[in-house]
């Protein structure tokens, strides 16, 4: 019963997540972003991008404090710092994590441009002045809501799981936002998003479940918003400086490869890690997945 109540309270939060944040999503990156392009005014364009996805980022934050307040009618959790330190090694992790494949592939002939121009500066500053709040947006709910309403009933395991497949399909009009800008302009057909945006929501939701599990080993460790939104923050900065600044970065073999390749590895590591800390393997853990067989208890 108690495993059924928190499963849907935690639906209820998914839905309002996605009722405010898609709106904003699908207005900046399938309408206003390309309408601005197209009349080569990049100021603009770049300009409701980043004003979309920062309001965006805000939504999970919003549906847990209404889940907290007015559906559980109980307080959100202690606001704790953890320690100083592991900021410092966040800006560290990030930087590098972000520079260190950009680097290599510069050693090995990669050749990237840096343009100067002010809408990019606009950018960059509002994401450095604000870009830890929505950090800490995203994180208040796919850490400090989800984690902890569905790990006493389902583990901590099966809580990353979820909560990661949240996350991920949340993302999903950021991906197929261009896509749709493109069969209005007659450039693609509506088949092509259908099938399209089911392979993006499979890769969004698998990613997303290795990434989510290196907030949600941190979380389970410090309960600490400002630290999980802090770690979001300089890994959407040190991404979104190094391409916009450094036009080809994103395009280059070793950024497209390395990152991956020590991310989600690194999410898989921590998953497993924590499945293990539960007391258990991953045949056991599909196992109890299984549906019991009518007449047998689970």
């Amino acid at each position: 019963m108690a495993k059924a109540r928190e499963t849907r309270a935690v639906v209820l939060f998914a839905l309002i997540c996605f009722l405010f944040s898609w709106p904003l999503f699908f207005c900046a990156d399938a309408w206003l972003e390309p309408m601005f392009a197209r009349q080569g005014n990049l100021a603009a364009a770049t300009g409701s991008v980043v004003a979309g996805h920062l309001l965006g980022m805000l939504g999970p934050a919003l549906a847990a404090l209404f889940m907290w307040r007015v559906y559980h009618k109980e307080s959100p959790p202690a606001w704790k710092w953890s320690r100083l330190k592991y900021y410092g090694w966040a800006v560290l992790a990030m930087l590098g994590f972000w520079t260190l494949p950009g680097l290599i592939g510069l050693i090995f002939g990669d050749t990237v441009v840096s343009p100067v121009e002010s809408h990019i500066w606009i950018s960059i500053a509002a994401m450095a002045a604000l870009g830890w709040i929505t950090g800490m947006g995203e994180e208040t709910g796919w850490c400090a809501y989800v984690l902890p309403r569905l790990a006493p009933t389902a583990g901590k395991t099966a809580a990353m799981i979820v909560s990661g497949a949240i996350r991920g399909l949340w993302h999903w009009p950021v991906v197929v936002g261009p896509i749709i800008a493109q069969i209005v302009a007659g450039e693609r057909t509506p088949w092509e998003l259908l099938g399209a945006g089911v392979v993006i929501a499979f890769q969004l939701v698998l990613s997303n479940v290795l990434f989510g599990a290196v907030f949600g080993w941190i979380w389970y460790r410090t309960e600490s918003i400002p630290l999980v939104g802090w770690l979001h923050y300089w890994y959407d900065l040190a991404r979104d400086v190094t391409i916009m600044l450094l036009v080809g970065y994103a395009g280059s073999l070793w950024v497209t490869m390395l990152n991956p390749f020590i991310l989600l590895p690194l999410g898989w590591l921590l998953l497993d890690q924590t499945l293990r800390g539960e007391g258990m393997g991953w045949k056991e853990f599909l196992g109890r997945l299984r549906t019991p067989k009518p007449g047998k208890a689970p």
